[in-house]
């Protein structure tokens, strides 16, 4: 029976692991975290990925990756990168994604639309005599006509993180005097997209090529074009192209002649577009900018309230580039700067946070895996090396980076970084607005806070070998190079080992002072037989006590030095390391005769059990120190939530059986729908892991080749994809150790036999269950029973009461939403409906859906509606009468006209609070933009872009036109 209690499972898997740095799980509420879209991941070799193509624009170009790339489809996202030239803007758009921006050169400004915002910009004539313009200047503006509104204009430079939900219209403007660059991240398998998989980029202005849009024209333009397009032969490319001239006219309340403007098409111009004359905004000038910021950063060190902050005030940007805010620094190695949730609350929406590493010449970035999110990296300069360890033990990507590649790290795959001579540097796109990293190395890594005795087993190794491994590195997330040179840090682990051997002799021996205290020692003896045999006379006392002082001084100086090594092997190794060396160094002492000390609590004061304690505190190494063990029986529930490193032994008498389910759909599993076991210790075999692993084997050989001698297969575990060299280093162990973490043995397979005495420090059984019965009483009592559950929510609610309307036009009609809000249970249904009610020939106004889309039912009454997708071609313009249906896909732009007998429909919303973003009309995008911007991205006069902006001042509903004649 007891061959039973010796067994370990070595499920060291990080199939679900956790960053050992925090002893906490977000907990995210199901409005904050919803379901990821997952893409097939046949990852057996990742590549550097470079732009594969080149647009050119007016005023800069675009930069684009491949995104049918295996390693973006992976992650399910799509990069960009725009080169904004001086005085180049780059034109209003929008996509279905919500979108990441970093700007890696120059400054500029910076706005976006966000739907249901005031405009709290405003451009006066006061402001422009403050500005010191001229009195004529100022008559001549205010007979320009009405004074310009929009929305928050942003300066950005160098470092500025942007985030963008979905659906948000935004533009770029370059007023420096160097080249505007900026890296832009658009997650398509956010749970905000809920079109399929391609990359679709809608412009509002320009005449955007079709490779920014995402999408092959062709198809769209041969659908749709033949239904009351007249007059509207070509397409030019923006979204106002695609609607018919006439009902786009009255819409927006402007005549023909400027709506052919919005709709021409100059390929030259692209979408950044040369600004002409001088370019108006009201921005703030770059140090109340300054000033603003360092406010924000002061209010975010103090917290808010939660009452004041809405989507409107929301910040959506903040510098990464400030080496006081990095959440790691190592003055050896570089430091490392997250903007998260907690920093960038408008990441909670996006789903979406970003880190920056520095990394100083050859340093390392430790090997760790991304237990909640995909990165993409994108190197910012310098150059180095990566490898990423797939969980098969395979090294699927091994190759040197340089500036301007990105390289796709999946979810869950290990991975270490090492920096160049010149230093590396990079940001990383990660998704999930709470990213965290879990460490197979270093200070609050897998391996300081698994038992030695586990380590010891999982890998075949000796106890002292294990705590080499395990506290072969001290330092956190970021390791400085080692000082020596040679295979594997040999060297240094040589070195190590001799000074801990010489101290080991020295404290083993009784004779513990040094040359000059022996000699003083001996001069005072000489001195008191001396008194003994002549009597005290001065000279003899001036002899004693000069001895006596120099004495006193050398046991100082001894101290010091006791407390210089404390230091040293504290820099090197961690506190807890020094505990020995701070009882001896401040323990008051003759002679370095050490007379009593404090063991784990107990006073010894017995010289040989003093001497015995402190040769095996050496002998033995450094205690054992490791992250906490429970005690489970039959009938216990296990939860792990996704990247937890956990194992599991048998100390029982009989066999110890266990079920494990893995929910592979939950939306933590960011990769696909295979089932992937990440095991870092023991020979794992294939069908453990999940994935077959020739395939693997066969792709992934090429990587491998590069500086990893001796290791002509795999073990399996994560630790035996990595380059010996590497990990070697990023360990600081020596190559033997690396081969018995390496070495395959698949006889042992993940279930393994533990040989010795198997020491962790665990509860006993009866505090444990002491502990869990008090649970079980405080579980007993229950909460006060106020909160909502799914048997007390209300199931129904009427949406036909006009007072309920959320928009009302007399002249118009009204639209009434009911969300989440409204009724809760919307939440778990993850739908929304809004109805609209439109009188005779009456407009609702030209619109998006940033975050849903929309299913019409048409009630009662007729009318015509028309559909525009990212290309500017009307993939519908159709009349509609009741009992018909009509999808309007997320993203794509909608105009809705009543006819004679008025129109009446509901709109189901694939999101719990959908929102539109209007084409036109009070809180739309034409209001909420400069003056400028839309006169440089349409390319027409001041007046006719005040006439497009101030066309239509209601909201949402739009009442007709007296007459049918615009002007």
């Amino acid at each position: 029976m007891a061959t039973y209690s010796c067994l370990l499972s070595v499920t060291l898997s990080f199939l679900v692991l956790f960053s050992s740095c925090s002893a906490q799980i977000s907990q995210v509420t199901s409005r904050g975290r919803q379901q990821r879209i997952q893409t097939q991941c046949n990852i057996q070799n990742l590549d550097t990925l470079e732009p594969q193509q080149r647009i050119e624009s007016e005023a800069g170009h675009t930069d684009l990756w491949d995104q049918n790339s295996e390693d973006l489809q992976c992650a399910n996202v799509a990069v960009l990168r725009h080169t904004i030239q001086n005085r180049g803007l780059l034109v209003p758009s929008y996509t279905g994604t919500t979108q990441m921006m970093y700007v890696l050169q120059g400054e500029g400004l910076h706005g976006a639309s966000i739907p249901g915002c005031p405009e709290t910009f405003q451009y006066s004539q006061q402001q422009s005599k403050s500005q010191s313009q001229s009195q004529s200047q100022s008559q001549s503006q205010s007979q320009e006509g009405r004074e310009d509104e929009h929305q928050k204009v942003r300066q950005i430079r160098e470092g500025d993180v942007i985030a963008l939900p979905a659906g948000i219209a935004h533009w770029i403007y370059n007023n420096g005097q160097s080249n505007l660059v900026v890296v832009s991240l658009y997650d398509i398998g956010n749970d905000a997209n809920q079109l399929d998989q391609s990359f679709r980029n809608f412009f509002l202005g320009g005449s955007p090529q079709q490779e920014l849009q995402g999408e092959s024209r062709q198809e769209g333009r041969q659908q749709g074009r033949q239904q009351g397009q007249q007059g509207q032969e070509q397409s030019g490319g923006n979204v106002y192209s695609g609607f018919n001239q006439d009902l786009l006219a009255e819409a927006l309340n402007i005549d023909r002649e400027l709506v052919n403007k919005l709709q021409r098409n100059d390929r030259q111009r692209g979408v950044i577009v040369r600004v002409q004359d001088e370019f108006q905004v009201v921005a703030p000038h770059r140090r109340e900018q300054q000033e603003s910021e360092q406010e924000q950063e002061r209010e975010q060190e103090q917290g808010s309230n939660g009452l004041e902050e809405t989507l409107c005030t929301l910040s959506l940007k903040h510098n990464i580039n400030k080496p006081s805010l990095a959440d790691v620094f190592n003055p050896r190695a570089g430091r490392s700067t997250s903007i998260n949730a907690y920093v960038l609350p408008i990441l909670e929406n996006l789903q979406l946070s970003i880190n920056k590493v520095v990394l100083y010449k050859n340093a390392i970035y430790a090997p760790h895996w991304n237990p909640d999110a995909h990165s993409i990296l994108y190197i910012i300069r310098g150059s180095g090396r990566i490898q990423i360890v797939s969980q098969t033990g395979d090294a699927v990507f091994d190759d040197n980076v340089k500036e301007g590649q990105v390289v796709v790290v999946p979810q869950e795959f290990a991975v270490v970084q090492k920096a160049g001579n010149s230093g590396l540097e990079w940001i990383s796109f990660k998704t999930h607005p709470l990213a965290k990293i879990s460490q197979l190395a270093g200070r609050r890594s897998f391996l300081t806070s698994t038992p030695v005795d586990v380590l010891a087993n999982a890998f075949r190794v000796s106890r002292e070998d294990a705590r080499r491994l395990k506290n072969g590195r001290r330092e956190i997330t970021l390791f400085s190079p080692l000082r020596v040179a040679g295979s594997k840090g040999f060297v240094l682990f040589s070195k190590m080992k001799t000074s801990k051997l010489i101290i080991k002799n020295g404290l083993a021996s009784k004779e513990k002072v040094t040359v000059n205290t022996q000699f003083l020692v001996n001069q005072i003896a000489l001195v008191d037989k001396k008194v003994v045999n002549e009597g005290w006379n001065a000279t003899l006392k001036q002899e004693r006590i000069s001895l006596l002082s120099d004495l006193w001084r050398e046991i100082r100086r001894e101290e010091q030095r006791w407390k210089q090594l404390s230091r040293v092997k504290w820099l090197k190794e961690g506190d807890r390391n020094t505990k020995f060396f701070h009882w001896v160094a401040n323990g008051r002492r003759c002679s370095n005769y050490i007379g009593n000390l404090v063991f784990d609590g107990v006073r010894i004061s017995d010289p040989v059990l003093v001497k015995s304690r402190i040769f095996n505190f050496f002998k033995e190494g450094r205690e054992d120190e490791h992250q906490k063990v429970r005690q489970i029986r039959e009938g216990d529930v296990i939860a792990l939530p996704a990247g937890i490193a956990h194992w599991i032994y048998n100390n029982g008498q009989s066999n110890l059986v266990v079920v494990s389910l893995y929910d592979i759909g939950n939306d933590a599993n960011q990769l696909d729908q295979s089932f992937r076991n990440f095991f870092l210790g023991g020979s794992p075999q294939q069908e453990l892991q999940g994935e077959s692993r020739q395939e693997g084997r066969h792709q992934g050989q090429q990587g491998r080749q590069q500086g990893q001698q001796g290791q002509e297969q795999s073990g399996g575990n994560v630790y035996s994809g990595f380059n010996q060299d590497l990990l070697a280093e990023a360990l600081n162990i020596d190559r033997e150790l690396v081969n018995k973490l390496q070495r395959n043995d698949r006889q042992r397979g993940v279930i393994v036999r533990v040989q010795d005495e198997f020491q962790v420090v665990a509860p006993h059984r009866r505090e444990q269950q002491e502990r869990e019965q008090e649970q079980e009483r405080e579980q007993e009592q229950g909460s006060n029973g106020l909160e909502e559950t799914l048997c007390t929510l209300s199931l129904k609610r009427n949406i036909n009461k006009p007072s309920l309307a959320d928009v009302f036009n007399p002249r118009a009609g009204r639209s009434t939403s009911i969300n989440a809000y409204v009724l809760p249970i919307l939440e778990n249904l993850q739908l929304s409906i809004n109805k609209v009610v439109l009188y005779k020939n009456a407009i609702y106004a030209p619109h998006w859906n940033p975050d849903a889309h929309s299913i019409l039912y048409i009630i009662r009454g007729s009318g015509r509606i028309q559909i525009v997708s990212q290309t500017g071609d009307a993939v519908f313009d159709d009349n509609v009468k009741e009992g018909q249906v009509v999808v309007v896909p997320q993203g794509f732009a909608v105009v809705q006209k009543a006819g004679n007998r008025g129109l009446e429909w509901i709109s189901f919303k694939t999101h719990p609070l959908a929102k539109i973003s209007q084409l036109a009309g009070r809180g739309s995008f034409l209001t909420s933009t400069p003056v400028d911007v839309l006169a440089n991205a349409f390319r027409v006069s001041r007046e006719d872009a005040r006439r497009l902006k101030n066309g239509r001042r209601e909201i949402t509903l739009f009442s007709p036109l007296r007459s049918s004649s615009h002007y």
